[in-house]
This record gives structure tokens, C-alpha cells and sequence, in this order.
């Protein structure tokens, strides 16, 4: 009986360790300023930007996104090629300890490809991120006119 008891208090512990673990991360990242720009007429993409802030001791890593109103998508980066400016898909982000990553235009965002239904300022689309070593984080972004 007492084995019994100790291996449930042992389980406990160990389950609520790693629920703290998990929170923990989870409010270690800050994530504002999130926005969607509106696709222009005829285009099959769109890109989303916000502000992730790291206020951990760990580096978090940030590997996918998904949105259920696109075909894909994807993290990219922007680069200068010479005098040309290009996109490019990459396999993750990290958000360094202390450290706030700026998702914005010419830089890093997240590229949305193939809309399944019109998309128009003033709508809300629900993106998830995915974390290599934290929760995942559904969002709503709303999507806003291009300026």
C-alpha cells in the first residue's frame, strides 16, 4: 500500500513539474503587434507580421505556422541578392533569451499561400505557431489594408 502511494505521489510530481515547465515557457513569450496584410487582387499570398519577445533564460525556437484558410504556409526571410530583393522559405526561427523578433515587411514574416476563400481588411484569421521547445499558440490576426 505504501509503494502504491508513494508511486502515485511520485507520478504527481513529476506531472505537475513538467505542467509548471510548459507554463512557464508558455508566458515566457510575448507576442503583439500581429497583423495580416490584405491580399492584393489576384494574389495567391499574403504575409503576417507581429513582434515575438522572449523574457525566458532559453532561446525559443519557432519551426511552423499553419492557417486553416490558407493552402500553406510558410516562415520566410528576406534577403538582398545583389541589388535584387528576394524571399526565401527557412525551417525555423529562434528568439533569443531576452531578445524580442520582429516579424515585418522585408524582413522575416510568415508567407500565406493559396487563400481558400476571399480574404479582406477587417477579417480575423486564426494561426497557430508551433514551438520546437514551448506550447503551441493559437492567434487571431487581424488582417488590415496595405498602406
Amino acid at each position: 500500500m505504501k509503494l502504491e502511494i508513494s508511486r502515485i505521489l511520485g507520478i504527481g510530481t513529476i506531472s505537475l513539474f513538467v505542467l509548471i515547465t510548459l507554463q512557464c515557457k508558455e508566458s515566457s513569450l510575448g507576442i503583439s503587434d500581429m497583423w495580416v496584410r490584405e491580399p492584393l487582387k489576384g494574389m495567391g499570398m499574403t504575409a503576417g507580421y507581429m513582434k515575438l519577445s522572449n523574457q525566458g533564460p532559453e532561446s525559443i525556437e519557432l519551426t511552423k505556422a499553419e492557417c486553416p484558410d490558407f493552402e500553406k504556409l510558410e516562415l520566410h526571410e528576406t534577403i538582398m541578392d545583389g541589388d535584387v530583393m528576394k524571399m526565401r522559405p527557412v525551417e525555423s526561427l529562434t528568439i533569443k533569451p531576452g531578445e524580442t523578433l520582429e516579424l515585418k515587411p522585408h524582413a522575416h514574416h510568415l508567407m500565406l499561400i493559396g487563400p481558400k476563400k476571399e480574404i479582406k481588411a477587417g477579417d480575423s484569421l486564426e494561426i497557430t505557431l508551433y514551438f520546437r521547445n514551448a506550447p503551441a499558440r493559437k492567434l487571431a490576426l487581424p488582417v488590415k489594408a496595405m498602406e
